[in-house]
């Protein structure tokens, strides 16, 4: 199992204890509050006590959340940590009172400080979290939606709760605002959790809908709450506080959770598109069904909730007439992109078959599986004839090996593409060389196999040879020039044979008196005849150059005894004696040779070479022939 994967299941494994751990400790709590374990005062100390608990463990939480993020998402954090320890110091307040001093919580006081203060921060704190960037048309039907699901929450609040705290309010103004901002500030974090929901990152959805769901289980303790107080229903641990306890430390997991996750993962990834828009409907649904059953109530329907839904109504007519003008943005978009998609297709259609390489796509047991229509100029078969084919039926006997290793080693290691030449045969059933460059692309969905580029390089590999022989052949007699005749006796020098080798340098005497008196033209007939002269004296191994002008080297191998050379010379002055028919004349000509064997066994190729040119100059200083 990889490091990943089993990380992966370690975290999922705690977050599903956390879960049963918060589980346990909400159906405790319930328990103990429903059945007054301990009596009513150990009741309300276990109550209270649990309250801010939950609030300071959430606040502590989100705080470490936001040291292990940065930007907007530490911002965001921090927020939320705020508002949860404001509420936690607001929930001291009110145990002060009812645990210390033994009284009932006077309204208002500083707790609801802390409790109000509590809702603003949270709000801010779930706007900071940050989303993709989206159209201007987006982001205007995302502060519909706000609007939408808030104007639809107040039908709800105050059908149920706002209008019974409203109509019951007693006191000062101070003391109505006060009660009314709980139920108002509920509607506005209700409109902040589904918010919340649409704008969840997909690597952050987890953490941030269990956010989400805290927030929810404190909207509904503090609705509870505003409605019992307002009824004179509420008193000392009164279930509707498991709320509360419940949703701070869900909270405090959602932190927990999002502590383990990169800066990375909290930048947006857009929920998918399908759930948005449906989101802002589901209240608005509610706010319908809460206004049909008010008026099914005998009486007048309640003027707010009449025009709250007409207000609704309006947004959503709004909201529908920006969706049609995004979606007709978006149609035209996808319409230019399928238009732009079309010419890169044809584009690369086009290059792809009048490309002067041939495409092949092999799978990995190496059958064609596609051939480029260039096939049929290069190698003269239809397009399509080879697929099904083995690749390897058409590589020369010779080279399958080499070529099959080559693909092999293609598919095992991965790495930059890999060439190899070799003879492929054409549709005619001769052979070209071929240079093919293989791709692997197994990897690839859309190619899943090996790419080879193939070229036709016969005319390439001719021209090289070509000016090969050129570059180490004397044009005029054919034979190997200078720099082919050093390369031949440094091998031989340095090779096994080297004790028994040895240089004959011949130069034509009087050669300069033929061309004088002939002209150019003839004294190079007579080279090339000389040439041939000279290379059918030879034995079998030896080797002839011409060095330039009338300089002619000869290279005598595997030599039994010192006299070979002497008597190889001999045989060349022979059939150079015999007259040469040019240009219908009869031209004589004579060598002078000199002869250089090694004698140390250490001389270089250099040194032999010139030891027999110097030997030549004493033959010819003795006597010409």
């Amino acid at each position: 199992m990889s490091p990943a994967l089993t990380a992966l299941i370690r975290r999922q494994r705690s977050l599903l204890l956390a879960l049963l751990a918060w589980a346990a400790v909400a159906l405790l709590l319930g328990a103990w509050l429903v059945f007054g374990w301990g009596g009513r005062q150990r009741t309300q100390q276990i109550d209270d006590i649990a309250e801010f608990l939950a609030a300071f463990i959430a606040g502590a939480a989100c705080l470490l959340a936001a040291g292990r993020h940065r930007g907007r998402s530490r911002l965001a954090w921090t927020l939320i940590s705020l508002s949860a320890t404001s509420w936690g110091a607001g929930q001291v307040v009110w145990s002060y009172y009812e645990l210390v001093k033994g009284e009932q919580a006077p309204f208002p006081s500083f707790a609801d400080l802390g409790y109000l203060l509590a809702v603003p921060l949270a709000i801010g704190g779930v706007l900071c979290f940050p989303t993709a960037a989206s159209r201007a048309t987006s982001l205007i039907r995302t502060a519909l939606d706000g609007l939408v699901i808030a104007g639809s929450l107040l039908v709800v609040s105050w059908a149920t709760v706002l209008g019974t705290v409203y109509r019951l309010g007693t006191g000062g103004v101070l003391a109505q605002m006060i009660g009314l901002a709980y139920p108002a500030g509920d509607v506005m974090v209700g409109t902040m959790i589904l918010v919340l929901a649409s704008r969840a990152a997909r690597s952050m959805r987890l953490p941030l809908l269990l956010l989400a769901g805290g927030l929810l289980a404190n909207l509904l303790a503090d609705s509870g709450f505003a409605f019992l107080t307002t009824t004179n229903s509420y008193g000392p641990g009164n279930p509707v506080d498991v709320g509360w306890v419940a949703g701070y430390l869900l909270v405090g997991i959602a932190a927990w959770r999002a502590r383990s996750m990169s800066n990375a993962a909290s930048q947006a990834d857009a929920v998918p598109e399908r759930v948005l828009p449906v989101l802002p409907y589901l209240p608005v649904a509610a706010a319908a069904i809460t206004a049909v059953i008010e008026e099914l109530q005998p009486g007048e329907l309640d003027a707010v909730i009449f025009w709250g839904m007409m207000f609704v109504v309006v947004l959503v007519v709004f909201r529908q007439f920006l969706m049609l003008v995004d979606n007709q943005a978006l149609n035209r978009q996808l319409e230019s992109n399928a238009v732009a998609l079309r010419h890169r297709e044809e584009h690369f259609r086009s290059l792809v078959q009048n490309s002067s390489d041939v495409i092949t796509l092999i799978d990995q047991a190496g059958r064609i599986e596609y051939q480029s229509s260039s096939v049929e100029r290069i190698f003269g078969y239809q397009s399509g004839q080879l697929v099904g084919t083995p690749f390897s039926e058409l590589v020369h006997s010779e080279d399958r090996n080499q070529a099959l290793r080559r693909i092999e080693e293609a598919i095992n290691i991965e790495g930059p593409p890999i060439s190899v030449e070799c003879r492929l045969r054409r549709d005619d059933g001769s052979f070209c060389i071929s240079e093919i460059t293989i791709t692997n692309l197994l990897k690839e969905p859309t190619v899943n196999g090996l790419v080879l580029n193939t070229r036709d390089i016969s005319e390439r590999k001719a021209l090289e040879e070509k000016l090969t022989h050129q570059a180490f052949h004397d044009s005029l007699t054919n034979l190997p020039n200078r720099a082919a005749f050093r390369v031949v006796l440094d091998h031989a020098v340095h090779g096994e044979e080297h004790r028994r080798i040895a240089v004959l340098f011949l130069d034509l005497d009087d050669f300069k008196v033929v061309n004088d008196t002939l002209g150019h033209e003839a004294g190079d007939q007579l080279l090339a005849a000389v040439a041939k002269r000279i290379e059918a004296t030879l034995r079998p191994g030896d080797s002839v150059a011409r060095l330039g002008g009338d300089e002619f080297a000869v290279l005598l191998k595997n030599m039994e005894d010192e006299s070979i050379a002497r008597r190889v010379a001999d045989r060349i002055t022979r059939q150079l004696s015999t007259p040469f028919a040019i240009e219908g004349r009869e031209v004589f000509v004579h060598a002078s040779i000199g002869i250089a064997a090694l004698v140390s066994g250490e001389e270089a190729a250099e040194d032999l070479l010139k030891n027999a040119d110097v030997a030549m100059y004493i033959a010819k200083a003795r006597g010409k022939g």
